[in-house]
């Protein structure tokens, strides 16, 4: 039934946009945030034929250091948490 209804012009442009160079453009009246657009649309198997290219203007020395930083502070993150048989014995408290 849905499956047959015409999509509306503002959801073809956001599908052509990101099927063309992985760009999402998000307006007010969206639902929902860019990263579930992203997780939406990679989990239904639709991939950019390319990149934007804007991306090779990119200065990625800042952006090796921005993931490093991430990386160190994802694996500090994870030291400090329960493992999974702690957690269970701490719940049960």
């Amino acid at each position: 039934m849905w499956q047959n209804l015409t999509i509306p012009d503002s959801l073809q442009h956001k599908l052509d946009l990101f099927k063309g160079q992985g760009q999402l453009h998000h307006n007010q009246d969206d639902l929902f945030s860019s990263d579930s657009w992203y997780a939406v649309l990679n989990g239904m198997g639709v991939k950019p034929q390319t990149y934007d290219p804007i991306i090779d203007t990119s200065k990625y020395e800042i952006i090796e250091q921005a993931m490093k930083r991430s990386a160190q502070a994802l694996m500090q993150s994870a030291a400090q948490t329960l493992d999974h048989q702690d957690y269970i014995q701490k719940m049960k408290k």
